[in-house]
């Protein structure tokens, strides 16, 4: 299923238990999400407003005091997303994919990356992998 097709029927279920909170968190993420495929931004994928949403409520998490208001709240805007974020790879998955990639495309930075983007979007730390990278180049 589609992470879209996620995000709306975890907002049924919301809107269902009558979370209002959880179910209004996930209504602005829809909307979001839908905005961006009518405007036809460049680039714009589901995937990419809920790390773009999750990073701006972590920033946001920074800037307030525990004791603050909304800081329950963004907490748990901040839980539902990371909800619908994929599952990392583990450096040593990493290391698998780079080594079975190794077998079917030049062995080059750039065309590894490459695959990992279109691939594994999402799931692996571009740092971390550059470096498993360069450690197979050598």
């Amino acid at each position: 299923m589609e992470l879209l097709q996620k995000i709306k029927a975890a907002r049924m279920q919301a809107r269902r238990a009558s979370d209002k909170a959880l179910a209004a968190t996930l209504t602005t993420l829809v909307g979001d999400i839908e905005k961006g495929f009518k405007d036809n931004l460049k680039g714009h994928t589901s995937l990419a407003v809920v790390t773009k949403n999750l990073k701006n409520a972590r920033t946001t998490l920074g800037l307030l005091k525990p004791d603050t208001e909304n800081y329950q709240e963004i907490l748990g805007d901040i839980a539902t997303y990371e909800s619908f974020m994929p599952q990392m790879l583990s450096s040593e998955e990493l290391r698998r994919q780079v080594l079975k990639c190794r077998s079917v495309c030049d062995m080059n930075m750039g065309k590894i990356m490459a695959h990992f983007k279109v691939n594994f979007a999402g799931q692996y730390d571009g740092r971390e992998l550059s470096s498993i990278v360069k450690g197979a180049l050598k």
